[in-house]
C-alpha cells in the first residue's frame, strides 16, 4: 500500500506515483480540452449516448435501492449497457435475482453509502455474490451517485481502463488489477485520483465520470484490435 498519501480537496493522492507521458504509450494526452471533447463524443455517440439516456432517466425516477422490482429493472439495465455478462455467473450461483435480494436487504445502509459516495459501498456489493462483483458494482455505485444525487464519488473499474492508466502513471497494471482481486476500492480510487491530480485535471467539473469516459471511449477500439 502507499506510504506517501495526501489528499487534495477530496482527492486521494500517493506521492509516489509520478506521471507518465501518454503519447509515449500512443495514448491521448490528458488535457481538460481532451477530456471535454472526448466526454462529448460520448454523449453524442449512437449507441453510448443512448444507453447514458436511458440509465440517466430510469435511476433518476427509482434512486431507492428498497424496491425489488426497480432494483432487477436497475441491475438488468447497468448489466446490459455495461456488458458486465452477469449471466455468466448464474452456474457458479449468482443470479440477477439472488443479488437484487441482497441489495434490497441492505438498501437503508447502501443508499447512504451511495449518496456519501462511502468507497464501503462497492466491496458490500462486491460481496454479494459468490463471484467477484468488483467491476459491476463500481458501476451500480458510480451510476446512481451521479445520476441520482449528482455527485462525482466513484470512478468505474474496466480492464480498458484499468490497461490504459500505467500509460498515465507509473503505477503497475498487476497493482491496479490487484485492487479488483481484493475488492480494495479506497486503493483503486486513490490510483485514478493521483492520475487526476498529477495531469492538473482537478478543476475539470464531474472529472472522474468524464475520467471514466476519457480513458475507455478514447482507446476501447485500439485495445479491441490488440486482443
Amino acid at each position: 500500500m502507499p506510504d506517501e498519501t495526501t489528499t487534495n480537496g477530496n482527492f486521494l493522492i500517493n506521492n509516489e506515483w509520478k506521471p507518465r507521458n501518454p503519447e509515449d504509450s500512443g495514448y491521448l494526452a490528458a488535457t481538460p480540452e481532451n477530456i471535454e471533447r472526448v466526454d462529448h463524443s460520448v454523449h453524442n455517440d449512437s449507441i453510448y449516448g443512448r444507453n447514458g439516456a436511458e440509465l440517466a432517466h430510469y435511476l433518476g425516477t427509482h434512486p431507492s435501492n428498497s424496491d425489488h422490482d426497480a432494483v432487477i429493472h436497475k441491475i438488468l439495465l447497468i448489466d446490459y449497457t455495461n456488458s458486465t455478462n452477469l449471466r455468466l455467473y448464474r452456474k457458479k450461483g449468482t443470479s440477477v435475482f439472488s443479488l437484487a435480494d441482497q441489495i434490497v436487504s441492505h438498501a437503508r445502509e447502501l443508499d447512504q453509502m451511495i449518496q456519501s459516495g462511502a468507497p464501503e459501498a462497492v466491496r458490500l456489493i462486491a460481496g454479494f455474490g459468490t463471484v467477484n462483483l468488483f467491476s459491476f458494482a463500481t458501476k451500480y455505485c458510480c451510476y446512481h451517485n451521479t445520476l441520482c444525487y449528482g455527485r462525482d464519488d466513484y470512478s468505474i473499474y474496466d480492464n480498458i481502463v484499468a490497461d490504459v492508466i500505467p500509460g498515465y502513471l507509473d503505477v503497475k497494471r498487476f497493482y491496479i488489477s490487484r485492487c479488483r482481486v481484493e475488492q480494495n476500492y479506497l486503493e483503486y480510487k486513490r490510483i485514478v485520483d493521483t492520475l487526476i491530480t498529477v495531469h492538473g485535471l482537478q478543476s475539470v467539473p464531474q472529472i472522474r465520470r468524464k475520467m471514466d469516459h476519457f480513458l475507455w471511449y478514447s482507446n476501447k477500439d485500439k485495445k479491441k484490435s490488440e486482443q
